[in-house]
């Protein structure tokens, strides 16, 4: 980094990279003089000041690209115009410019643009573009002026007419990134040529549209529905990324067919309705699941239904080499690995299990149980104590409750401890100990659990209530 004074101006210049030059000022407000810049031979300029006057930069014949943050002041982006520019970013600037000097640029190549009037393409129609981007607030923006250019790359992130869907079909595209219009569902507007599809905030898009097409991307962000998606079975994708954090089913839904062409997938806020099977992917060399190890534990658990501990071990060892998000990983591999280490011990030395793993243990009417020191997620509780030949507790009248909460469970309670309960099998009817208003509570996919208070005891304590499958506590084994 060079810092430097030019009047009564510091200012700070570094490379971002081998070829692009920030220019930055100590000023937070005021314009910025870039006479500074007029004897630098530079091919890559990042302005991150306040700038109003660009006639300084005119005389740097060797400047390819030029790329403003929002503190840029320009109204006149004449001086550009000689210049051998192939990349301008402008998509930050706050206020509208006069965009006449664009159509003097034959070098450009790449533009990003905030769009403030809806007509503000006019001037576009003689540049040679590969890549256009373009940026609200405008929404109604008319992309007319686009029909005939030889655009490869375009990113729509504001409203257009309706007519514009037709302009974008005829482009020679080979990437899309759009934000739809919240009421439309239909893609008939997609190139055949395309390869790269991103979709944001869709209604609810008709993939089966699509079938003809060879995209080998598609990213669906935030669809309001996604049902039907078995149109994905017949195409060579190489990359899905899907968040379905506004999206949640309205019928029937099947996720994901086998498609051996998968590399990378990227699932975020994913319904468990629409987790995939990971052996439809035999190539699927990153995958980013947000935390969620349903996804990927199906070799894992066929070892373990098995026998087959070393299997186990050798997926996790392809897990560790694919997983993106490490947090997904280390819940594996403390769910299975753990697990390996303990249900082996258990067959081999009842004593030492229980010294390691078991925190209290008791018998109760001819069953014996066990409270163990592990936080695991419901179904991985329940075939953590099946592996050992037992079940989840099931409390059975009110004496089997107090027995196991005062006898068991509160002697060898750690009020430190990050579990706030204990999964619990379910009970019998006749006796129950909800607590109070647990039976409205509406959360999906919800399961039975024992509250345990983290401090000191409370009116919680011992009483029942739901939690989501997949939030981790600790739990109870019994056995006859």
């Amino acid at each position: 980094m060079i810092e430097a004074a030019h009047g009564n101006r510091s200012f700070k210049l570094r490379y971002l990279d081998d070829e692009t030059l920030e220019f930055r000022t100590d000023a937070p407000n005021g314009p910025t003089d870039l006479s500074v810049l007029a004897t630098i031979l530079v091919q890559a300029i990042f302005l991150a000041t306040p700038v109003d006057d660009l006639r300084p930069l005119a005389k740097i014949q060797t400047l390819r690209t030029l790329s403003c943050t929002k503190h840029v002041a320009i109204r006149d982006l004449s001086p550009l115009g000689a210049l051998p520019l192939e990349k301008l970013k402008l998509d930050q600037i706050p206020h509208a410019l006069d965009l006449a000097p664009l159509a003097r640029m034959a070098h450009l190549q790449i533009l990003s643009l905030a769009l403030h009037s809806d007509d503000a393409l006019s001037h576009l129609r003689s540049l040679r573009l590969r890549e256009l981007n373009l940026f609200g607030p405008a929404d109604n923006v008319d992309l007319k002026p686009l029909a005939g250019m030889l655009i490869r790359r375009l990113v729509v992130r504001c409203e257009i007419t309706s007519d514009s869907f037709d302009v974008i079909r005829e482009l020679p595209l080979q990437a899309l990134e759009i934000h739809m219009h919240k009421e439309r569902s239909r893609l008939d507007f997609i190139p055949k040529s395309l390869a790269q599809l991103k979709l944001i905030n869709s209604a609810a898009p008709t993939l089966d549209e699509l079938r003809n097409h060879q995209l080998a991307s598609l990213e669906l962000l935030n669809p309001r529905e996604l049902n039907d998606v078995t149109a994905l079975a017949n195409w060579p994708l190489r990359f899905l990324a899907y968040s379905g954090r506004s999206c949640e089913p309205t019928g029937p839904v099947t996720f994901l067919p086998a498609i051996e062409t998968m590399e990378r997938l990227q699932l975020t806020h994913v319904p468990p309705a629409y987790f995939p099977e990971p052996a439809h992917f035999p190539n699927l060399q990153k995958i980013i699941c947000e935390g969620r190890t349903d996804l990927l534990s199906t070799k894992l658990l066929a070892g373990v239904a098995k026998d087959d501990w070393p299997a186990v071990q050798m997926e996790l060892n392809r897990l560790e080499s694919i997983l993106e998000d490490r947090p997904v990983w280390e819940g594996l591999r403390d769910e299975f690995s753990e697990t390996t280490k303990a249900v082996s011990l258990f067959r081999e030395s009842r004593k030492g299990f229980l010294n390691k793993y078991v925190k209290a243990t008791g018998e109760y009417e001819g069953r014996r149980y066990a409270w163990f020191k592990f936080n695991y997620h419901r179904e991985g509780a329940r075939r953590f104590v099946k592996q050992l030949g037992g079940r989840l507790v099931t409390i059975r009248d009110a004496a089997h409750q107090d027995w196991l909460f005062n006898q068991m469970i509160l002697p060898a309670r750690d009020f430190q401890e990050r579990s706030p309960g204990i999964w619990l099998g379910g009970y019998e009817p006749g006796f129950d100990n909800w607590w109070q208003g647990e039976l409205n509570d509406d959360l999906p996919d919800r399961k039975l659990y024992l509250m345990l208070p983290s401090y000191g005891r409370t009116p919680k304590d011992g009483k029942w209530a739901f939690a989501s499958a997949a939030e981790a506590h600790s739990f109870i084994v019994e056995w006859d």
